[in-house]
């Protein structure tokens, strides 16, 4: 047990803790500027994030079914083992698509601060006249 406890700790971080962190460093290259103070530019890294993170836990999950790599899983189950790499490729691209549809509509709509800041200055506006 204390062997695989080092082994999984020892994996994490030397291998996945920098991977993590290339791809954040990715991420936020493609969303705008490292170190950027726009709350945007910080926030739109989420919707590549999470998707990512759903996709890669479906993908840990059933890996040997997307990967083709069991034959006897229609002997033991009566089902089919064809089509889950097509299925984790669908439900991937749609959590990708519904994320880009809700980062749109949030861009679209702006930051609750820049609506409030919007009316603030139609109400001063409206208030000189």
């Amino acid at each position: 047990m204390a062997l695989w406890f080092v082994g999984a700790a020892l994996i994490h971080d030397v291998v996945l803790l920098p991977l993590y962190s290339v791809t954040e460093r990715a991420a936020q290259a493609v969303c705008g500027t490292p170190g950027a103070r726009d709350p945007v530019v910080r926030v739109s890294v989420n919707y590549v994030r999470v998707p990512a993170f759903v996709a890669g836990v479906l993908l840990l999950v059933r890996w040997p079914l997307i990967l083709g790599r069991v034959d006897h899983f229609t002997a033991y189950t009566g089902l089919p083992a064809d089509g889950f790499r097509a299925r984790w490729l669908l439900i991937t691209a749609a959590l990708f698509a519904a994320s880009a549809g809700v980062l749109l509509v949030r861009m679209r709509h702006g930051t609750r601060a820049s609506r409030h800041a919007a009316t603030a200055q139609a109400r001063a506006r409206k208030a000189r006249k």
